[in-house]
């Protein structure tokens, strides 16, 4: 039987030992490894089994402090060919607490693996436990939860650890077809740990696009208000441009008008208001023919508008000698004026505008003077200057003829 115990030991590697005993404990068989010293020199007489099914058990772990083991008893009850009842035991071996199989798990380094009896024993941890011990029965925050829930077949709970001193979070599962749970825990301290540093990453992220963002926002923000204060600045030099223009137009002593491209008028100040008999703000965007209407005073024939001439021709203009504006309400004005182009920086015409004046008072005193030039001041009658003038022109007239 030795033999055969060897056997199975080369073909089963996680088994240490493997023991054949009779009814009353007396060891009929065993077989261990090299460095294991034997089931004889262990306490198994402190292990406390527990029914799994079909004869088979598992027992409380018992330790080989020198080498930090652990060992998970298992024994079944095998009836022989005789009618002999014989009880197997193998030893599983524990490394620090934990099966070797656990050694891969992703979170073993920060969480704690453990395989837990319904009836309160703990069958494996790791990391090993440091002020529980595996040979009593457990009254942890994990087996408070697993007593309480017998029928559950697992859950989540969260309670403060005495062992550890500190809060700690786990979850735990039912083996199936087995009376076992299987649990993890982690320490609550550990777990906010875990998360603030997953979150520093996105916390950097998100501060360089806060940062970002306030940047872009400042710069939109004084970019917008630099772009007010040029347009308000604008703006104002435009209103005062403009205001200076019509203080000036108002302090001239001669008539304005201005227009456009199209001879409409654009502007006018008061004493070209006062000459034409109208407003500007009923003049303004009418053709500049109907509101300044101008004639010859001898022939009474109507006169070019010089504006017209200045468009065509892009140079300064002047009226004719012996121009008479007539007003809206009928009056009429000796006049004499001048119009010029208003162009663009780049030279284009932008407009006209026309000046004139008032000459009635002077051209009714130069008729006065040449009539009394030409007339007895008595008798009002020709004067001999005159006579002769008049003979001169008679003359040169029939040499022409």
């Amino acid at each position: 039987m030795s033999h055969r115990l060897k056997n199975y030991l080369q073909a089963q590697p996680a088994i240490q030992n493997i023991t054949v005993m009779d009814d009353k404990g007396r060891v009929l068989s065993e077989a261990f490894r090299k460095d294991y010293p034997g089931t004889n020199s262990l306490a198994m007489q402190n292990v406390h089994y527990f029914f799994l099914k079909s004869d088979f058990y598992i027992g409380s772990l018992f330790p080989d402090i020198q080498k930090r083991l652990w060992y998970i008893p298992f024994k079944r009850l095998v009836q022989l060919k005789n009618h002999q009842v014989v009880t197997v035991v193998v030893l599983l071996p524990l490394v620090d607490g934990a099966f070797k199989c656990w050694m891969g798990y992703p979170l073993q380094a920060h969480t704690g693996l453990f395989l837990l009896r319904r009836d309160g024993y703990l069958e494996a941890r790791n990391p090993p436990p440091d002020k529980t011990s595996f040979t009593i029965r457990q009254t942890g925050i994990a087996a408070r939860y697993v007593a309480a829930h017998t029928h559950s077949a697992g859950g989540v709970y969260m309670g403060y650890s005495t062992a550890v001193g500190q809060w700690r979070l786990g979850a735990v599962e039912d083996v199936p077809d087995y009376p076992l749970i299987a649990g993890a825990s982690i320490l609550r301290s550990t777990l906010w740990g875990m998360w603030a540093r997953s979150m520093i990453g996105p916390s950097l992220v998100i501060a360089f696009l806060a940062l970002l963002g306030l940047l872009v926002y400042r710069y939109l923000r004084y970019y917008t208000e630099l772009q007010e204060k040029l347009r308000s600045d604008a703006e104002m030099a435009i209103w005062e441009a403009k205001e200076r223009a019509e203080v000036t137009l108002s302090s001239i002593g001669d008539a304005v008008i201005t227009t456009d491209t199209q001879a409409r008028v654009t502007g006018a100040n008061s004493v070209a208001e006062n000459l034409l008999g109208k407003k500007i703000s009923d003049i303004r965007g009418e053709p500049l023919d109907n509101v300044f209407k101008i004639i010859n005073e001898t022939t009474r024939e109507t006169v070019a508008n010089p504006v017209h001439r200045v468009l065509d021709e892009g140079r300064i203009m002047g009226l004719a000698n012996h121009t008479t504006l007539i007003s809206a309400d009928g009056h009429e004005y000796a006049i004499e004026d001048s119009a010029a182009p208003i162009r663009s920086r780049t030279g284009q015409i932008l407009g006209v505008v026309l000046v004139f004046h008032d000459v009635s008072q002077r051209r009714q005193l130069a008729d006065q003077l040449a009539h009394q030039a030409g007339h007895d001041a008595l008798t009002q009658l020709p004067n001999r200057r005159l006579f002769q003038q008049h003979l001169e022109a008679a003359c040169q007239k029939w040499v022409r003829e």
